[in-house]
């Protein structure tokens, strides 16, 4: 891993952040490899999303998307949780509908 990151990390908790927000969307550039080593590095916490990115007519999500976020249990991120951080997901679901008149 480069210094930068790693650096930037360790700053923010010289400084006091003890949680940081980070909301990429699966698909869009998310690395969740990536996140677990900055958490590892600076133990600064890394709260970030579990999901798609469903804006702009869907747009950003794969063909499959559709069929799978719906067809699964609400509580599904909850009991499997996030494989790569051993972090368990809330369940919530949001979706973005374009067209309110239907």
């Amino acid at each position: 891993m480069r210094r930068p990151l790693p650096h930037f990390f360790q700053t923010l908790k010289h400084h006091g952040v003890r949680s940081l927000m980070e909301c990429t969307p699966q698909y869009i550039g998310r690395n969740v490899a990536l996140l677990r080593r900055l958490w590892e590095a600076s133990w600064v916490r890394i709260i970030t999303n579990t999901g798609w990115y469903a804006a702009v007519n869907s747009e950003f999500l794969p063909p499959e998307a559709e069929k799978r976020l719906w067809s699964r249990s609400p509580t599904a991120g909850w009991q499997n949780g996030g494989k790569a951080l051993r972090r368990r997901g809330n369940g919530l679901r949001l979706r973005f509908i374009p067209d309110f008149s239907n």
